[in-house]
């Protein structure tokens, strides 16, 4: 091959990258300058992500169940579930919800700051055995939503007061054994609960005051808000809102990582 023939090849090659878009696109992603934007990018992705389910919750969460992240940290998040019937009826307990660095890829960590008598739930640190719920957690399935469900779930179904084999093994072999006793135990636990509910952590985005007359104009604040929306909004059912999320946003997200 002549000096000329390699000389025209090359030049040819040349004009061929410059066509080529993607060749400038794969300079950019392996630049150390470009890593850094991309991991920001990523990082932003997540935070909408967690933001957009925080929007829907606000409508769709299942009832009894208030959480709110925390103002300076949007990974975690403060609860309270009210139980209206059952055996834990009555019982107002708190709990945290800790979002992994990588979710919605990773499973959220959940911590009740009440101390409460259940089988799926650590006794003293009030960790709660969410593999049984989400025995692997599945990206664009499973959300914060249904961690929520879940938890509502464990306080009002009668199988989870049976699991002998969990986080408090000792409280599932109590009611398999002998369920007056649980019940007792459980009832302890709400008065316990009830006594503390004004021990209110620092960082916590949900805090529990005593009733003044402050409350009473937000009552009927909320109140009249409430009318106004249930007569001039009509809101996705939940059903529709995960079609929605898993359907549009999640591709989206997805498509926007790869």
């Amino acid at each position: 091959v002549s000096s000329h023939d390699r000389k025209q090849k090359q030049q040819t090659n040349t004009k061929e990258e410059q066509k080529n878009p993607f060749n400038g696109t794969m300079n950019y992603l392996t630049s150390a300058k470009s890593k850094e934007e991309y991991g920001k990018s990523e990082e932003n992705i997540r935070e909408t992500t967690i933001l957009m389910e925080y929007k829907l919750l606000q409508k769709h969460s299942p009832g009894g169940i208030y959480v709110m992240p925390e103002f300076e940290n949007l990974r975690n998040w403060h609860g309270v579930i009210f139980v209206r019937n059952g055996i834990y009826k009555n019982a107002i307990y708190k709990f945290t919800m800790e979002l992994p660095i990588d979710y919605p890829k990773g499973r959220p960590t959940v911590r009740f700051i009440s101390k409460l008598f259940h089988p799926l739930i650590e006794e003293n640190d009030g960790l709660l055995d969410l593999e049984y719920g989400f025995p692997e957690w599945r990206p664009g399935k499973d959300f914060i939503i249904n961690i929520l469900s879940f938890i509502k779930t464990v306080f009002y179904v009668s199988d989870y007061y049976k699991i002998d084999n969990s986080h408090n093994s000792a409280a599932g072999s109590l009611f398999n054994t002998d369920p007056e006793a649980f019940k007792k135990k459980v009832r302890d636990s709400i008065i316990l609960a009830d006594r503390k509910k004004y021990d209110n952590l620092e960082e916590s985005s949900v805090k529990f005051t005593e009733y003044t007359s402050v409350h009473d104009k937000i009552k009927k604040q909320l109140f009249n808000d409430t009318l106004h929306e249930k007569k001039n909004d009509v809101t996705l059912a939940k059903d529709e809102f995960i079609k929605w999320f898993k359907g549009v946003f999640i591709q989206q997200l997805n498509a926007s990582e790869k």
